[in-house]
């Protein structure tokens, strides 16, 4: 009990149980038509052409992701490390030669470019330490901090971020007038007056290069982008200007169909706050004769950033969605499916139910002739010449115009004529006998009719019975054959018995005639004549004994009427029905016993019988 009850339980788990459905012939379960083959191969390429697009689109990087950006207010400690290169300056003379490049050529010291590291609320703690040329080969002519003094060793830094104190970690970067103090030998200053009428010029350049980072959602890598920021010296005041780094923290989601998360931080933009004041006042400050300063902070607005690229999933999604509404078009041979269906429908009532309404419409398509051609050949010719009519394309053969056909059908109304003509009330009738015959209400209502009749004919006793009835398959095609060789056989002993007793009869004859010839040798008055006479009635009446036993024509339906004979000894009256259907000498051999018989007093069923065949009595069928 408890495994029956362990296996119910799971069927009732099982999402892909087949749906019970009705076939519509050679175990086709939907119907399908050239419109809708068409339209299927149509919408197959344009999908798979789409398809392609997209898988196209997908590998070669060009779908693009989700992104997600928000601003988010830092309110606890972090560290940020950059490399050397992150910050590099340059300074150009108005004759375009480099700052650096021309101290070095002629000893002369103009300006000291000094790095300093905050660390603490005190600036003054810290010794400046000058810009060295950068590591990298591609900032040639750049001057960057110095790992080995103020960062962390191996061309890296550090900033801090502090959120009750911005400024509190900071890196500066101060131009000043060459201070003696701050330079080594052989080096010496120039004189401070040519280092202002050399360097205080607008045709002097001063660029601080910054290499923020920014992913690339093509390449889905991080790529530097590179800012460049102008600064001036002036006569009389002095810059002081102030980078606030802003720090992204970047979620990249990837991956086929399951989805891996990377995560990465780095510097991404900044915003710059200029601040100018009197260099006499800077002086009196910083005790230093500073023309400017740079200073870079982590600021307290940072960037989180998440992107997710699309799986092949949301691929086939999308894909999905197009094909469904290219499905859409599949409506069109919906329609005429369902048109064939009640077309199917309506050919099959012609040929089972509707008889004589058939014989009618082939009528009046002019078959009037090939009709009574076959109605002379009988009855079961006339019977099999409906059967192979097609009566599919109705419309056509009555003259009904496709619009209307198409109105009538789907929508259950024609435009209206003053006069309709039998064809359109004949195709009328048609299609609602077919559409009434596809209503699942109306062929309960006609089961239950049938079932309700057929309860009334029987009696209890007889309704009893026909619970043990039952019928057997056709036999096989090998069994068949062995019946038929033993039809066959049966014919030619019967052949040879018959041979046998018209030889002995032949010898009887023959014996009576020298009998009688013996006995009338005698007799003078005998003529010859009669003699002759005699022998040609005994062989007229042999001749005609021949004629009886072994016509051409009756030969074969001897064949036959064995044939059936033999196949129907030994099955029952639900196998004969069931024969009728299948073998076509047993349905003529069946048709000819009731059409004899039609003469002589019949029951109500066989009277309702005659009354409803076609090709009885009534040629016309139909008026």
């Amino acid at each position: 009990m408890s495994e029956g009850k362990t296996v119910t339980t799971l069927k009732k788990f099982d999402i892909f149980a087949l749906p019970f459905q009705f076939t519509f012939g050679n175990n086709e379960k939907e119907k399908k038509t050239i419109i809708g083959g068409l339209i299927s191969i149509a919408i197959l390429i344009v999908s798979s052409v789409y398809f392609g697009y997209l898988c196209y689109l997908y590998f070669q990087n060009k779908v693009q992701p989700q992104v997600v950006s928000s601003n988010i207010f830092q309110k606890n400690s972090y560290a940020m490390q950059f490399e050397q290169n992150f910050i590099a300056i340059q300074v150009i003379l108005p004759s375009g030669q480099n700052l650096y490049d021309f101290q070095q050529q002629t000893g002369k010291i103009y300006l000291n470019i000094l790095a300093i590291h905050k660390t603490g609320n005190v600036i003054f703690d810290f010794v400046p330490q000058p810009l060295i040329p950068c590591s990298d080969s591609n900032l040639s002519g750049y001057l960057c901090f110095d790992s080995s003094k103020i960062g962390d060793g191996d061309n890296l830094f550090s900033l801090i971020y502090n959120p009750d104190d911005l400024e509190l970690n900071q890196f500066n970067i101060v131009f000043g007038i060459c201070n003696p103090m701050l330079i080594k030998s052989p080096y010496t200053c120039e004189d401070e007056q040519v280092i202002r009428n050399t360097l205080i010029s607008y045709n002097t350049q001063i660029t601080a290069r910054i290499g923020l980072t920014q992913f690339n959602t093509q390449t889905k890598r991080l790529e530097q982008r590179v800012v460049k920021e102008p600064f001036y010296f002036d006569t009389m005041l002095g810059f002081y200007t102030k980078f606030h780094l802003q720090k992204t923290d970047l979620t990249q989601q990837e991956g086929f169909i399951i989805q891996n998360s990377n995560y990465s931080t780095y510097f991404s933009g900044y915003s710059r706050r200029d601040i100018f004041s009197s260099q006499s006042f800077i002086k009196s400050e910083m005790r230093m004769n500073i023309l400017g300063a740079i200073e870079f902070f982590i600021g307290s607005e940072s960037i989180d950033l998440n992107i997710q690229f699309p799986q092949f999933t949301s691929l086939l999604a999308q894909f999905t969605s197009v094909f469904n509404s290219l499905l859409f078009l599949g409506i069109i041979s919906k329609f005429f499916a369902e048109s064939e269906i009640i077309s199917q429908v309506a050919e099959m009532q012609l040929k089972v139910y509707f008889k004589k309404s058939a014989l009618f419409i082939l009528q009046q398509i002019g078959q009037g002739e090939d009709i009574q051609r076959e109605q002379q050949r009988g009855l079961d010719q006339l019977i099999n010449y409906i059967k192979k009519q097609d009566f599919k394309n109705l419309g056509k053969k009555m003259k009904i115009s496709l619009f209307n056909k198409i109105m009538y059908i789907f929508m259950g109304h024609m435009k209206k004529e003053e006069k309709e003509s039998i064809q359109v009330k004949m195709f009328k009738q048609i299609v609602s006998q077919s559409n009434k015959a596809l209503n699942i209400f109306e062929m309960q209502k006609e089961l239950l009719q049938l079932k309700i009749m057929m309860r009334l004919i029987l009696s209890v006793e007889q309704y009893a019975a026909i619970q043990l009835c039952g019928s057997k398959l056709p036999i096989s095609s090998e069994m068949q054959k062995e019946q038929e060789q033993e039809v066959i056989q049966g014919i030619k002993d019967e052949e040879s018995q018959f041979s046998n007793q018209i030889v002995s009869q032949d010898q009887k004859l023959d014996k009576s005639i020298e009998m009688k010839e013996e006995k009338q040798q005698n007799l003078q008055d005998k003529s010859q004549n009669n003699i002759l006479s005699y022998n040609k009635e005994k062989q007229e009446s042999v001749r005609k004994f021949n004629a009886t036993v072994y016509p051409v024509s009756i030969e074969q339906q001897v064949i036959d009427q064995r044939k059936v004979n033999l196949q129907t000894k030994f099955i029952s009256h639900l196998e004969k029905i069931d024969m009728i259907e299948r073998d076509e000498v047993f349905f003529k051999t069946c048709l000819e016993k009731f059409l004899l018989s039609k003469s002589e007093p019949q029951s109500e069923i066989d009277k309702r019988i005659l009354e409803c065949m076609i090709g009885i009595d009534d040629q016309n069928c139909i008026q």
